[in-house]
């Protein structure tokens, strides 16, 4: 393939130069066996054209890559030379828009940022993060970026990777039904659980709410109202947003419920699609 066709752009703000060297790290692999080409101003021959250059390295990107934090956003030369161009592409020209958040930044306020789901938690920007949460997302993003360029889904990569997993569990789980017996799927700070009462034969479903959440991953009003939408109750004498389900091991109520647990990761939790999903199950007591 061309590198036209296999052309990374990584847009920064050079405040964050030292997240730079550790992405193109997880990046090099892909340099040494993908036939690729990675671009970032670090590029930039002394005495050369470099606004031409960045336009022509934003036309070729098949895949562009935002480190977003406030200093991203503060950026005059940013907001108004590359991104225009990227979005641009994106909508003209199919470039994949990956957007990491390194910082805690009001970047849901740009319209054209906020329609692009962001590899990471928002709420869990990699400042914040331990070094090995933060290289989870580095591999995370480098995977993303091998998806993008050869043309895969990346929604789809992600339904059948976690959305078969957790489809998986409940099978195992939901067929054994064990009184008493819990399920839970988590993600950094979130989860949903599910327990099973044999004498009624009704599984209750719960997600995690604001009284077990850390203050700054907490839902906001638009989180509540998608539980809402979803089926789930308000907290009640249960503390969690619940739904109570009569046990029914076919296909179509474990792929409806699997879809559901993938809603709640995905557009509830913020969860990014590829990220690792966690799996306990056990007895009460």
């Amino acid at each position: 393939m061309s590198s036209e066709r296999n052309s990374v752009f990584i847009s920064y703000s050079h405040h964050d130069s030292g997240y730079l060297s550790r992405l193109q790290v997880h990046l090099r692999p892909m340099l040494r066996y993908g036939g690729i080409d990675i671009w970032d101003d670090t590029r930039i021959s002394p005495g050369s054209n470099w606004r031409n250059e960045i336009k022509t390295a934003i036309e070729r990107a098949k895949v562009a890559i935002l480190l977003v934090r406030a200093d991203f956003l503060a950026s005059d030369f940013i907001v108004e030379n590359e991104l225009p161009l990227l979005l641009k592409k994106a909508n003209e020209g199919g470039t994949v828009i990956l957007m990491v958040i390194i910082g805690h930044c009001r970047f849901q306020q740009f319209d054209e940022l906020s329609k692009f789901q962001a590899v990471n938690n928002p709420t869990r920007p990699l400042s914040v993060l331990p070094v090995a949460e933060r290289e989870r997302v580095w591999a995370q993003l480098a995977g993303n970026v091998e998806a993008a360029l050869i043309g895969r889904d990346l929604d789809e990569a992600w339904a059948v990777t976690n959305e078969r997993l957790v489809y998986e569990a409940l099978e195992d789980y939901v067929k054994e039904g064990a009184n008493g017996s819990f399920l839970i799927i988590s993600s950094e700070d979130y989860y949903v659980q599910f327990s099973y009462d044999k004498p009624s034969n009704e599984i209750v479903c719960e997600a995690v709410s604001n009284e077990f959440l850390p203050e700054g991953s907490r839902l906001s009003s638009e989180d509540k109202s998608r539980l809402l939408s979803l089926n789930f109750r308000e907290p009640d004498e249960i503390p969690n947003y619940y739904q109570v389900l009569i046990r029914d091991s076919s296909k179509e109520f474990l792929s409806n419920l699997s879809a559901v647990v993938v809603e709640v990761f995905t557009n509830v939790y913020h969860i990014s699609k590829n990220s690792k999903l966690d799996f306990a199950i056990g007895l009460n007591g």
